[in-house]
């Protein structure tokens, strides 16, 4: 009996060590799981961590190398416009095509006052070149209306390229500071130059085809493109509204005209041109007077009675822009004399939405000083003026 107890205490005895040591390995086991576990999460997290860093670093190529590249934009009314990223260049280019159908209701079509007829007013390729950022602008323009239109000659040997300009944009160094621009043929559309006529309407943007300085026809002026050295402020801030003003030494005053290749000059006499535009209130954000404007600008020079390019004449016409205008009065070429001559316009326009109403005047002033051979009418003089209204109902930026 003692024996079979014996046996039985040491059985339970082997069992319990068994128990027990079976424990510590079993424990051993789970950490090591949860070690590798551990291990294994620490290696996903940097894997994880190194693929959003590549991620980010990809990202990062991309948003550089789509920075790099040139932009393109287009803008209705002034083209495609290609910039560098960095604003180091640009280049604009636009093509402009007015074709006018002129009705000269019952009109002589043996004088030019035809009826139904296509005049392609404007068919001009541009190009417009911007470095360091705008500050310098050299534009260039191809004519291809000039040759037939210019002279009425279907075999003329007239230059294409009429429209041409360079400047200097002074103000970015200083808003007060002035604009340098010198052109062969400068103009609003072609170089941005401040008007002759203020308060005017170009046929680039109206329907109306007869101007003020087209009605008083003063050949010593130069009004639409000028061959010109220009010193120009642009709204310049005053009060509630700003102004602008420019200086044009006219260094193409004795040259017969772009549309002649430049080639007719037979003066040393230049011209000298003054121009005041005033907005009075258009920073004052009122619907009611911000799209007032008014100016008055001043053409003077020296005639030169040897030069037959300048022509000093002046006539009163009445008609159309270009095709079937009517000579109602014409001094002829050989009939004033020398002296000053001045030529002053003055307008005052009022825009209320699409609506825009203005008013013009113009005086030509020649001192007709008698010089051989030339006989004097005595102190020619001219004026005229005008007042009219548009209602715009469509440009190429939307209706009104």
């Amino acid at each position: 009996m003692k024996k079979l107890l014996g046996l039985a205490a040491l059985g339970f005895l082997l069992s319990a060590f068994v128990i027990l040591a079976a424990v510590p390995v079993r424990a051993e086991s789970m950490d090591d799981k949860i070690q590798v576990l551990e291990q294994e999460l620490a290696r996903l997290k940097a894997e994880q961590a190194r693929a959003t860093r590549e991620q980010m670093e990809i990202k990062k190529e991309a948003t550089a190398a789509a920075a790099a590249l040139p932009t393109f934009t287009y803008r209705p009314g002034r083209g495609v416009t290609i910039e560098a990223a960095d604003r180091a260049w640009s280049m604009e280019t636009n093509f402009a095509l007015m074709v006018v159908m002129y009705n000269h209701l019952e009109g002589n079509d043996a004088r030019g006052a035809t009826t139904g007829d296509l005049h392609f007013r404007r068919n001009r390729p541009m190009w417009i070149f911007n470095f360091n950022n705008g500050f310098y602008e050299w534009g260039t323009g191809l004519d291809l209306d000039t040759g037939q239109q210019a002279t009425g000659s279907t075999n003329a040997t007239n230059s294409i390229q009429q429209n041409q300009w360079f400047k200097v944009r002074f103000q970015q160094m200083n808003p007060y500071f002035p604009e340098f621009q010198l052109g062969d043929n400068t103009s609003g559309p072609y170089g941005g130059t401040l008007s002759q006529a203020p308060a005017d309407r170009s046929s680039h943007s109206s329907a109306i085809l007869e101007s003020l300085f087209d009605m008083l026809a003063d050949s010593d002026s130069q009004e639409l493109g000028r061959r010109a050295m220009h010193l120009i402020w642009r709204n310049i801030p005053v009060g509630q509204g700003d102004f602008s003003f420019s200086t044009e030494y006219k260094i193409g005053a004795g040259i017969g005209g772009s549309f002649a290749n430049n080639q007719l000059s037979d003066t040393d006499r230049k011209e000298l041109g003054l121009l005041l535009h005033v907005r009075p209130f258009s920073r004052s954000k009122n619907f009611w007077t911000e799209g007032l404007v008014t100016g008055v600008t001043l053409q003077t020079s020296s005639l030169d009675t040897r030069s037959s390019v300048k022509g000093r004449r002046l006539r009163v016409n009445a008609g159309f822009e270009r095709v079937g205008a009517q000579s109602i009065l014409d001094t002829g070429t050989t009939a004033i004399g020398g002296g000053n001559h001045q030529r002053w316009e003055t307008g005052t326009g009022w825009r209320l939405g699409p609506y825009w109403i203005a008013a013009q005047g113009i005086w030509s002033r020649y001192e007709d000083k008698a010089e051989p051979p030339i006989t004097s009418l005595k102190g020619v003089s001219g004026n005229a003026w005008r007042i009219w209204h548009e209602l715009f109902l469509w440009s190429p930026k939307g209706p009104l």
